[in-house]
């Protein structure tokens, strides 16, 4: 079945946190206090993202369109396979990055949507 994609639904399914460091390390959005934002509510951000030039707009939104094209179960099978691959030599690195992410999945699909992924190392 063919997902849906469009930034501001993006931007209310990602933590805010993850959405403060990418833009962050970008220069962008300074004024914005992210913390503040209530969860899944980015409308302060979309209205400031409106505001960026479009091929600035465009450049991020082909990897926010990548990043939502990952976050599938295909997607998400694609990532292992391509690790599988490159930690063929390392099965104990391996094991562990899918402890990981089942991790992140777990918290991602808990009760508690908005909980902290600080608890989550890399």
């Amino acid at each position: 079945m063919a997902r849906h994609y469009s930034t501001k639904d993006f931007f209310r399914q990602m933590p805010n946190a993850l959405l403060a460091h990418y833009f962050q390390e970008r220069g962008l959005f300074g004024e914005l206090d992210f913390a503040a934002m209530k969860e899944a509510q980015p409308d302060k951000l979309f209205d400031a993202w409106l505001e960026l030039p479009d091929g600035q707009r465009n450049t991020m939104d082909a990897e926010f369109r990548e990043i939502f094209a990952m976050s599938c179960e295909k997607g998400f099978r694609a990532v292992l396979d391509e690790a599988a691959w490159h930690l063929e030599a390392k099965p104990q690195t391996y094991a562990e990055l899918v402890e990981k992410l089942a991790a992140l999945g777990r918290l991602c699909t808990s009760s508690r949507p908005t909980a902290s992924l600080h608890r989550i190392e890399a």
